[in-house]
């Protein structure tokens, strides 16, 4: 259960003290048992008023603005006494009331309930006892046991409005309506509440001069009740003497003959005094008459659609009301895909059918529209829903439908194909960038992203800088998935810093932090990236000594090689024979070299000497420089104790040995060799281009192992 109560002063001609005189709304939510039948009774002219003010408001609440200002700009109500309120509060503002109106609903009619009408005219007589506006007078019972102590039982929601200082029932529905001064809003909120469907006013007569309130002491009480069977058809029969529209006080047309007729039945009743009249029929279509009482000729309804909510068929010698109908197609329908799921909006129908939108049906469908689901979702009357538990890569299209009291009408055309797939984003940032500075170029190695952003990543993009002040210049690389590259063109002696970002199909990422300067310079060692072309991890040849072999920057003998460190990192020659060799092409771009140091041991090394590989390097200006590389001069196995165990020449030495004490069988010891080779003098006034390494390798020969290269 909760209450809404709040203090709104409302300025009238009997205004005698400074107390605030505000409505008061309450709002309570409960669970009741057992039904019960609506009990005849007679309200007065005023009281009918009352009802008509409600309903016109719920099923029509944009109309409604019309009804109780005559100018939004500036903001005038039509009743003086709440336009003077209006103006002393500064509330509401003309841009604030058309916001908040813009969100109202439209809402089924409420039907009177004698049980509510005795609540709300004892609450009302014990304003007047007490003289003073409040939901609760000293020694009341609370709003839920004076409901149930009126008889209104078996009920699920219920609602009060008080106003104690009202001039007429025009005025204590402005009042309620406008709801100057009053945070939330909540008297308008239990008018247009759908929960509700029964309704009781109370208006008590206080002409006293010695009292606060009065004139007009108002008690309006809403609710609902399980058990509610079939629905109201009810209205007013009215003739419309002032010509505004609307039903007024002495306008009703009593002991009128209201007939419904329709599928299930004949239903007839009389008009109260007041000319209302309420009779509860099954759902269907009816024809509906009233005659007599009065009226010149009889009026009749055809067509009128009652479903499960209450529904209102006014008569007047003015004017006939049309019958409402179902609404029409809504239109502009846009899908937009996401993860599993699509937004879908629309526009709402060029027409309501005479009837408030309740709810839209929202179906889907992923063949094309031969057939269709309907999307589960709570009742709403907003143009966009997320439709949800869709499959991520199948295409859907979408429809809608509007539904009012009488029922669902058409569904729309089609919306655009979409289909669902996961959110991509871009990677996240790349980490550990290190900067290995040569002659004229820098090689780099980094870290991949944390999150490749929900899509493959497909390139990186790398940057440096000479000033460190945030002037960034883009690289030139090979477009690759690689964790290293070799930035070339670079100015000896001068320092760099570098930073790198993944990129995929939805961008590049952010920047990773700046590597540390490092320095090109002229006689530099420069390691060269095997990267590009590894096609065997180093650890697969290592047997016993896999967690001990080098990886990453590392100096051997004296001179740093650069070993990848992720996948394969090595480049292996032939594994079996063939005439045409296997071949490695490195490009080098490097000026001046003189020494170039490798890495290089077989697999299955032979026993005698032959020439079986060899490595070529070729200059700028046509300087060429072949060696065969001999299984005894130059190259023996990463293996300790198998083929080809001595090196006789002076150009390879050691530098990389898993040894015995380290728990490996003497089989299974493994080495690294390191060659230098000496280029010829022509090499020192050109750029060494290119070097070439091939292997001959067959199942007796040497199978070359490429582990690192460095040129100085």
């Amino acid at each position: 259960m909760y209450d809404h109560l709040s203090n709104l002063f409302a300025p009238t001609t009997r205004v005698r003290s400074c107390k605030s005189r505000r409505p008061h709304s309450a709002n309570i939510r409960l669970e009741r048992l057992e039904p019960r039948a609506m009990l005849a009774f007679d309200p007065s002219a005023q009281a009918q008023e009352m009802l008509e003010h409600v309903n016109r408001m719920r099923m029509d609440p944009q109309a409604e603005l019309n009804v109780l200002f005559s100018s939004l700009t500036p903001l005038t109500a039509r009743d003086p006494d709440a336009n003077a309120a209006i103006k002393y509060f500064n509330d509401p503002t003309s841009v604030g009331i058309q916001s908040e109106w813009s969100s109202l609903r439209p809402a089924a009619p409420l039907a009177w309930n004698e049980s509510l009408v005795t609540a709300a005219t004892g609450h009302s007589q014990l304003m007047v006892q007490f003289d003073q506006q409040s939901h609760q007078l000293p020694g009341e019972p609370g709003l839920s046991d004076r409901f149930s102590n009126a008889g209104y039982i078996g009920w699920s929601a219920g609602g009060e409005n008080v106003y104690a200082y009202a001039t007429n029932a025009f005025n204590a529905h402005s009042a309620f309506a406008i709801d100057w001064a009053v945070s939330g809003r909540g008297h308008r909120t239990n008018l247009m509440n759908p929960a509700f469907r029964d309704f009781g006013v109370g208006l008590v007569a206080d002409t006293s001069t010695s009292t606060r309130v009065g004139p007009v002491v108002t008690t309006q009480n809403f609710g609902s009740r399980s058990g509610y069977g079939n629905p109201f058809l009810l209205g007013v029969v009215y003739r419309d003497g002032n010509s505004n529209g609307r039903y007024d006080a002495g306008e009703g047309v009593g002991g009128a003959n209201v007939q419904v007729v329709g599928p299930t039945g004949t239903f007839t009743t009389t008009t109260m005094s007041a000319g209302g009249y309420q009779v509860k029929v099954p759902g269907g279509t009816y024809t509906v008459t009233a005659s007599g009482g009065g009226l010149a000729t009889p009026q009749v309804r055809t067509n009128v659609i009652v479903v499960s909510a209450n529904a209102k068929v006014d008569f007047t010698g003015m004017s006939t009301a049309p019958v409402p109908t179902t609404p029409a197609v809504p239109t502009s329908l846009v899908a937009t895909a996401g993860n599993g799921r699509a937004t879908v909006s629309w526009q709402v129908p060029a027409s309501t059918g005479g009837s408030a939108i309740t709810d839209y049906t929202i179906q889907f469908s992923s063949n094309g529209g031969r057939t269709w689901t309907t999307f589960t979702r709570p009742a709403s009357t907003g143009t966009s829903a997320i439709v949800t538990g869709l499959t991520n890569g199948l295409n859907y299209v979408f429809r809608v439908a509007a539904r009012n009291a009488v029922g669902t009408g058409g569904f729309s055309a089609n919306s655009n194909s979409v289909k669902p797939a996961p959110t991509v984003t871009v990677p996240s940032v790349p980490t550990a960038v290190t900067a290995t500075a040569g002659n004229g170029r820098v090689m780099l190695r980094w870290n991949a992203p944390a999150s490749n952003g929900g899509n493959a990543i497909t390139r990186y993009a790398v940057q440096y800088s000479t000033n460190g002040d945030g002037t960034w210049v883009t690289g030139v690389i090979p477009s690759s998935t690689r964790t290293s590259a070799t930035v070339a063109g670079l100015t000896n002696g001068v320092g760099y810093v570098f930073r790198v970002a993944a990129v995929n199909a939805a961008g590049a990422g952010p920047y990773s932090t700046a590597s540390a300067r490092v320095i090109p310079a002229a006689g530099a060692l420069t390691a060269i990236d095997l990267a590009p072309h590894a096609n065997q991890r180093l650890q697969s040849v290592g047997f016993g000594a896999v967690n001990r072999l080098p990886e990453g920057n590392v100096t051997l003998g004296g001179i740093g090689f650069s070993i990848p460190v992720s996948g394969n990192n090595i480049w292996t020659g032939q594994a079996a024979t063939g005439t045409n060799p296997r071949v490695l092409d490195l490009a080098v771009n490097a000026a001046g070299v003189t020494k170039v140091y490798t890495l290089i041991n077989t697999l299955w090394g032979e026993r005698d000497s032959g020439s079986r590989a060899s490595i070529t390097f070729y200059g700028s200006a046509g300087a060429v420089y072949n060696v065969d590389l001999d299984g005894n001069n130059h190259i023996r196995d990463i293996l300790w104790n198998t083929w080809t165990n001595t090196i006789n020449g002076t150009s390879t030495t050691n530098v990389f040995t898993a040894g015995t004490g380290q728990g490996i069988g003497t089989n299974n010891q493994v080495r690294l060799d390191m060659q230098t080779f000496t280029l010829p003098a022509a090499f020192a006034t050109q750029t060494l281009t290119r070097i070439q390494i091939k292997d001959w390798g067959g199942a007796n020969y040497q199978r070359l192992i490429v582990t690192g290269i460095a040129v100085r």
